[in-house]
C-alpha cells in the first residue's frame, strides 16, 4: 500500500520554472522532460566501441579489388590505407586525419577525405556510403562494408 501511494504522489510531482517575466511558476515533470528532452542514447557515437582497426575489399571498375583499411583511433583521428589489388605493384595509398559525428551519431564523416567520406558505423562494421550519404543498395551492397578485426 505505502508503495502504491509512493507512485501516485511521484506521478503528481511539479517543478518550477521561470515563465520569462521573472515570475516563476509550478509545471508538471512531464512538461519540465518535454521542454528539455534527454538526447538519443541508442546512436552508434555513444553506445558503440567504435576505436579500432576495420577491414575489407571494396569493389573496384578496373581491377579485382581495393584493399581497404580504415582505423579509428582516440581522439576522432582515423588512418585509411587503400591498395588496388593487381595495380600500382601493391603501391598502398595512405591518409589520415581527423573526423566528425554527423547530428545522429550514427555516421562518421572523414574530414581530409574526398567524397565518398560517409561510413554508417555499427556494431563491429562500417559500411562505405554513396556520394549523398546513403547506404549502398543492389548485387554488390555486402561488399561496400569494413568489418572490425580482434586481436
Amino acid at each position: 500500500l505505502c508503495l502504491l501511494a509512493i507512485g501516485v504522489f511521484s506521478g503528481c510531482l511539479n517543478t518550477v520554472r521561470e515563465n520569462g517575466q521573472g515570475r516563476e511558476e509550478l509545471v508538471s515533470e512531464k512538461e519540465a522532460s518535454l521542454e528539455n528532452p534527454l538526447p538519443d542514447m541508442h546512436n552508434a557515437r555513444l553506445a558503440l566501441d567504435v576505436e579500432g582497426l576495420y577491414s575489407g575489399i571494396m569493389p573496384c571498375a578496373d581491377c579485382p579489388g581495393i584493399q581497404t583499411e580504415l582505423e579509428i583511433l582516440p581522439g576522432q583521428e582515423y588512418r585509411l590505407r587503400r591498395i588496388y589489388l593487381e595495380r600500382n605493384q601493391g603501391l598502398a595509398f595512405e591518409s589520415q586525419g581527423s573526423f566528425d559525428w554527423d547530428d545522429s551519431g550514427n555516421i562518421i564523416i572523414l574530414l581530409n577525405e574526398e567524397p565518398p567520406n560517409r561510413y554508417f558505423v555499427s556494431e563491429n562494421r562500417i559500411f562505405v556510403l554513396d556520394m549523398q550519404g546513403n547506404r549502398i543498395e543492389g548485387p554488390l551492397a555486402d561488399a561496400y562494408q569494413l568489418h572490425k578485426q580482434t586481436d
